[in-house]
């Protein structure tokens, strides 16, 4: 598809006889394909026997019903056991609770999903996530209280080190308006990933498949052949797992992130592990790449992008454009159809849409298998410019 595209917009690029704008390797593997997943969130809602305090995914119904229903998650072989056993922990408690579960906006219901957090180990850290409608204050800080007796005791069996309680939840409220209340236990936890480790908040942004995380950025940094001269831009940066593997091998890192807590997290990262050539940044991608791109920097500067859930928008594009110092632009996406506007937009020719600067062309494509056993992949595309 990205290359009929580039030829329909007549961008200057011979494809291959398999109509492949560049060569494509063989997926990178998970090194591990059951029970990968870090990071997980259910909803609430109508269960298969008609029990409103169901918690998991919704599906559509079999029966052709108006409204999905709500199965557990029990028979899914790429969910963690100890998530499995605090969902089932967590709707026995709602279901002897006599508050009731958001179904629908407005319905005046409060029990709206839960998330959950885990690190290689099997440390977790829970999140409940409420609205707060037509209940007082005091009944509130008793529910908190209630949480907490439940879940300190009980979660012992599942390895729950922390829970985390935030109101507000269905408003789709920035992370600054609704924030995370802890009820008790760490405030994080602890990864490990190549040789590295990393503070995660419950909040910022890690790779949900830690066993594939690991061969990705190893990767990365033997795709890009960096120096100790080199500059790295580490566009959405995260927790900073990308800039601190490449750290102690460039001169600088800089990452940047819309995430305030994911940048508070990757400082503290870059001093957990030693490493100070780095330099996080909380801010929008295009804000951030024109300060950045008013300071001089040496010939040999590249940018890496891993969005997690926003692309690159138009003026990010144009600045990366601009930059005639970038000789390299490597994008990771886990959603590589709805990257490809910006794909195209590296590689039109200069002037095409007020983009300046020389273009980019793809000169490398490698699919990683970041959510094995689904359809969904992740892919590392290299742009350069020749």
């Amino acid at each position: 598809m990205f290359g009929e595209r580039l030829r329909s917009q007549k961008v200057p690029i011979t494809l291959g006889v398999d109509k492949l704008p560049c060569p494509v390797e063989l997926m990178l593997p998970s090194t591990s394909i059951e029970s990968y997943r870090n990071q997980d969130e259910f909803s609430i809602g109508l269960g298969t026997d008609g029990n409103p305090k169901t918690v998991g995914f919704f599906i559509e119904s079999l029966e052709g019903a108006s409204k999905n229903v709500c199965v557990s998650p029990d028979n899914l072989v790429i969910i963690k056991n100890n998530h499995k056993k605090f969902v089932k922990d967590f709707e026995h408690y709602i279901r002897n609770s006599p508050l009731p579960p958001t179904l629908e906006l407005g319905d005046g219901g409060y029990w709206k999903s839960i998330s959950m957090r885990s690190n290689m180990i099997g440390d977790m850290m829970g999140i409940i996530h409420v609205n707060q409608q037509g209940l007082s204050e005091k009944q509130i800080q008793l529910e908190k209280k209630n949480l907490q007796e439940y879940f300190e005791k009980n979660g012992q069996h599942y390895n729950l080190k922390s829970l985390y309680f935030q109101e507000n939840f269905l408003s789709k409220a920035e992370n600054d308006q609704s924030p995370c209340e802890l009820l008790f236990g760490d405030s994080y936890i602890v990864e490990e990933l190549n040789g590295l480790r990393f503070r995660i908040s419950p909040q910022s942004f890690f790779p949900r498949n830690t066993y594939a995380a690991g061969p990705m950025f190893s990767a990365l940094k033997q795709l890009c052949r960096v120096n100790d001269s080199t500059t790295v831009l580490d566009i959405f940066c995260g927790t900073g797992p990308l800039s601190l593997i490449f750290s102690p091998n460039v001169k600088k890192c800089i990452g940047f992130d819309t995430c305030s807590q994911s940048i508070e997290d990757a400082k503290y990262n870059s001093q957990l592990n030693n490493l100070f050539n780095t330099e996080f940044i909380h801010g929008r991608p295009e804000t951030v790449l024109r300060d950045i791109f008013t300071c001089d920097y040496h010939s040999d500067l590249i940018a890496v992008v891993n969005p997690s859930k926003l692309e690159l928008s138009k003026t990010a594009v144009r600045y990366l454009r601009e930059c005639k110092y970038l000789k390299k632009v490597i994008y990771v996406s886990s959603k590589p159809r709805t990257a490809v506007d910006n794909f195209l937009r590296l590689c039109k020719p200069a002037g095409a849409d007020s983009y300046l600067g020389k273009y980019f062309v793809p000169v490398f494509a490698l699919p990683v298998d970041l959510y094995p056993q689904t359809e969904h992949y992740g892919l590392i595309m290299m742009f350069q410019r020749l």
